[in-house]
């Protein structure tokens, strides 16, 4: 199938009917007369990951760090045993390594003898580090930190002077190696919660000295600075919260925002700083990476836990979460508007778990995600899953971007009812057997019953949304079969509008 039919969004159509307070039979006659509005909208382009998972080899607990080197992605986490579909098996302590394109495990078996929380690929691509709270590599003393070689598999010799509490995060730059976490010494030396490294020795950066007051869970660094993130509320003696950005040689501390909360995980694209964080309830922010300044904020029901981003327009967000800015159609995964925060509502992927997602690694060919989580968006994927990209080797040319009216959504008011609730009943039909989003928005503050149904009125799901939040369903539809959506507020009075988008 080419670009055009795997990337083409469903041309949206939207349908309002104003249904005001005045008698059955004035609404009656306008339907006879007018019926409803039928609109085409134009398509909104953007990252071509879909919300179903890829078939892959899972594992038999938890994944807290998830990176790519070439065709591999590497997961850490606190488990000892990978499985395929099949039922097949293998010993994988604490750190496992999958054909990123296959899902299929490599020869990469490493030993260690605790949870691995961090993971980061050196500049070369050639090393991959690995921290966490073990204390041996394969069977040698490695006490939170340990290297391993990308080609072989190999431990490396590198070994640093060991922090007395776990390592939390690894960030690497400017020929050093960046260690974060719970320890408050190196070695015999001091250092609070962060400390740097000669990436070719080991030996700790005497030079550098930045000194947060409590826990750092996240680092992320760019041309200019490393970014702290964590549970701290000052850094060097001097008040900042959750966040902040420190010189990469000396430590000293940068004039940035601050947070009100602790910061779980940051990371930087060309222009901005982006910021998973907890609560009570949970946040997400975007910060200039040059002035430092907050550009926006949002606001959840659990934490933020993982973030990533790529080239496109979105920022990857995960946590336990199930509500945005009070939206309770979202679930623990979202995506979001680098430039605004606003949440993509036409992808939402579904997934369980407690903590659920834990990471998040955007890639050009798709999207890994570790956490405790079981099912994907209706599949079974254990702490690992990757939402891959469409790929067609077709350059997306301008014609591509031209929606093609193919899908009708119309709407008829349920005039047999005369007191109480009023239904809107539309009618979908799709062109394509796929997954796709129903999308239903009004403008009562009344709460909405939702429900769609297929040809013989068998209904496919039903809710009720409170307020005037906007109803998002995702389900498969068949191609050439009709649909229907159902709704109606309680007091009778909205305006609706409804599209539908294949994923």
């Amino acid at each position: 199938m080419n670009i055009r039919n795997l990337s083409r969004t469903l041309s949206s159509c939207a349908v309002r009917w104003l249904k005001s307070s005045s008698s059955v039979s004035k609404l009656s006659r306008q339907i006879a007369q007018a019926a409803f509005l039928l609109c085409l909208s134009g398509q909104v382009w953007s990252d071509p990951i879909i919300i179903e998972a890829a078939s892959s080899w899972q594992l038999r607990g938890t994944a807290n760090a998830v990176v790519t080197a070439g065709d591999i992605v590497y997961i850490g986490g606190n488990f000892t045993e990978i499985y395929d579909e099949d039922g097949g098996s293998l010993p994988r302590m604490y750190l496992a390594a999958l054909n990123r394109h296959t899902g299929e495990p490599i020869g990469f078996a490493p030993n260690l003898d605790g949870e691995v929380w961090a993971l980061a690929i050196s500049s070369d691509r050639e090393t991959l580090y690995v921290g966490g709270s073990f204390q041996t590599a394969e069977s040698l003393p490695r006490r939170h930190f340990a290297a391993y070689d990308v080609q072989t598999g190999a431990l490396t010799t590198l070994v640093t002077p060991s922090p007395n509490g776990a390592l939390r995060a690894i960030a690497i730059a400017n020929e050093k190696i960046y260690l974060a976490g719970l320890f408050t010494k190196v070695g015999s030396e001091d250092r609070s919660h962060v400390a740097a490294f000669n990436a070719d020795t080991g030996e700790l950066d005497a030079t550098f000295t930045a000194t947060p007051n409590a826990r750092v869970r996240t680092l992320a660094v760019d041309e200019d600075q490393l970014w702290l993130g964590g549970d701290f509320y000052q850094i060097n003696g001097i008040r900042q919260r959750g966040v902040g950005a420190v010189d990469l040689e000396s430590g000293s501390l940068k004039a940035t925002d601050e947070v009100s909360y602790p910061v779980i995980a940051l990371a930087v694209s060309d222009t901005q700083l982006f910021i998973a964080g907890g609560g009570p309830g949970g946040k997400a922010a975007s910060f200039n990476r040059e002035s430092g300044r907050e550009q926006w904020e949002i606001t959840s029901d659990g934490n933020f836990q993982a973030v990533d981003v790529g080239e496109g327009q979105y920022v990857y967000f995960g946590g336990h979460y199930e509500a945005i800015e009070g939206n309770r159609q979202i679930d623990r995964l979202t995506r979001h508007e680098k430039s605004t925060g606003r949440t993509d509502l036409g992808w939402l992927p579904r997934l369980n778990g407690i903590r659920s997602i834990n990471a998040v690694d955007v890639t050009p060919d798709g999207l890994h995600i570790g956490g405790d989580f079981s099912m994907v968006h209706g599949d079974p994927h254990e702490g690992f899953a990757t939402l891959p990209k469409r790929i067609n080797d077709e350059p997306v040319t301008q014609a591509d971007r031209v929606p093609s009216p193919v899908n009708t959504v119309q709407g008829t008011l349920d005039v047999e009812r005369r007191t109480g609730p009023r239904w809107v009943r539309l009618r979908v039909n799709t062109n394509a057997t796929a997954l796709h989003s129903v999308n239903v928005s009004w403008d009562s503050g009344s709460d909405v019953r939702f429900n769609v149904f297929n040809a013989d009125g068998t209904r496919m799901t039903s809710s009720t949304v409170q307020g005037a939040n906007p109803a998002v369903w995702t389900g498969r539809f068949d191609a050439d079969e009709q649909y229907y959506i159902g709704l109606w507020t309680m007091d009778g009075i909205a305006n609706y509008t409804a599209s539908i988008t294949r994923q």
